[in-house]
């Protein structure tokens, strides 16, 4: 009970008086032994200080449990509003999904009304169809429709003159070809692939200098061309129609860069009008798009149709594809550069691997002249005849 050397008077007095009990003291004999080491205090003010001691240690604590729940509400807040950001967030993203798909079908729904009022395009007098099971296919890519040009040569010469009107002619005359091919190989269905860029469309400002025809109305007529376009094709064969997204028809809307919206395409919408335009025709098969590339068997075969705009390597082209999507392509076709090459990237017990970039319809335009690049409008047409495939170079201009 005697006061420690280092102990201070202050010390030494919450000591007695916090273990008065302990040992066994009354507050007079707290009082003489303070009064032992020089500090004088009554009784009563003894217990006055002590009691308002007492006071300021719960006073204390009760303001660090305060503290202490305060801090925890703040954190219990903080993840409050966490969960509440996250669903939110999630929200948005459902809200910008929800938006692109109701914009998608508020166009399809408004194309079916229109298309309601047109005249049908009349199911055509079927000829025989030989029963041989054999496939063909028919490539074009890169129709620009809506744009009219003329580029000249050097010498004042017309090196390719393009309009909606001669997109027609050369069209009627590939449909014409593909006729004898299919009459002259037996083919019971053809399979047409379109490998994009059907349209023009508005990527720069520029291309107001070539446009004919409007966003809108290059949909609508180039559609309608390339319905009545399969519909004569069906009089001697089924004709499947696919096709697939390209960088021209990406509408970009606000602003946004290349491949921000990869849903608003306007493929998408071609693809569904010509379904629509000719689902009477129980000879013809459209299927609708929602991707950057299609994959299908014909004759057999593996086959991967895109229009070739993400394709940087040729030689990565096959590999990319099986490594990515976990496919096994035969053969892989593309657009985009406006120009025939073909090249085997790999081989197989049964055959070799192949991809095939098409010409277009098109040909040389604006801008492949000032790179000094382009070749001649054209098309492709594959068949296969006894385990083999033939490759038909069709040029249109």
């Amino acid at each position: 009970m005697q006061r420690n050397d280092e102990e201070t008077i202050k010390a030494y007095k919450i000591r007695l008086c916090k273990n008065k009990e302990l040992y066994e003291l009354t507050w007079p004999n707290i009082v003489d032994l303070l009064a032992d080491e020089g500090e004088t205090i009554a009784e009563r003010s003894l217990r006055g200080w002590w009691t308002a001691y007492l006071e300021g240690i719960t006073d204390s604590e009760l303001s660090n449990s305060d503290d202490n729940y305060l801090k925890e509400c703040e954190l219990k807040k903080q993840e409050w509003q966490k969960e509440k950001m996250k669903v939110q967030t999630e929200k948005l993203d459902l809200n910008r999904r929800l938006r692109e798909t109701a914009r998608v079908e508020l166009y399809f729904e408004k194309i079916e009304e229109a298309i309601a009022e047109l005249k049908p395009i009349p199911v055509p007098h079927y000829e025989n169809i030989p029963h041989t099971s054999k496939e063909g296919l028919c490539i074009i890519a890169d129709a620009h429709y809506g744009s009219q040009f003329q580029i000249r040569g050097l010498r004042g010469e017309i090196m390719n003159e393009y309009s909606p009107e001669i997109f027609e002619q050369r069209m009627w005359e590939l449909c014409g070809k593909m006729k004898t091919i299919v009459e002259k190989e037996g083919i019971e269905k053809l399979i047409v692939l379109d490998l994009a860029d059907a349209l023009e469309g508005l990527l720069h400002v520029n291309q107001l200098l070539t446009l004919r025809y409007g966003l809108v109305d290059s949909t609508l007529k180039y559609s309608e061309f390339i319905a009545t376009w399969l519909n004569e094709l069906s009089k001697c064969c089924l004709v499947e129609y696919r096709n697939t997204n390209g960088n021209h028809t990406e509408t970009r809307p606000f602003n946004s860069k290349r491949g921000e919206f990869p849903d608003e395409n306007v493929e998408r919408i071609i693809a569904h009008i010509i379904g629509l335009r000719l689902e009477k025709n129980k000879r013809v098969t459209v299927h609708d798009t929602d991707m950057t590339a299609m994959y299908f068997q014909c004759n057999g075969l593996n086959i991967v149709g895109c229009h070739g705009q993400n394709e940087k390597n040729i030689d990565n082209t096959v590999s990319d594809y099986i490594n990515f999507y976990h496919i096994d392509p035969d053969i892989v076709f593309e657009g985009h550069l406006h120009r025939q090459n073909s090249k085997t990237v790999s081989s197989k017990q049964e055959n070799d691997v192949r991809v095939i970039q098409c010409p277009s319809i098109i040909g040389i335009n604006p801008y492949s002249a000032t790179i000094k690049k382009g070749a001649k409008a054209g098309a492709i047409a594959v068949t296969f005849s006894d385990g083999m495939r033939q490759m038909h170079e069709i040029q249109l201009n």
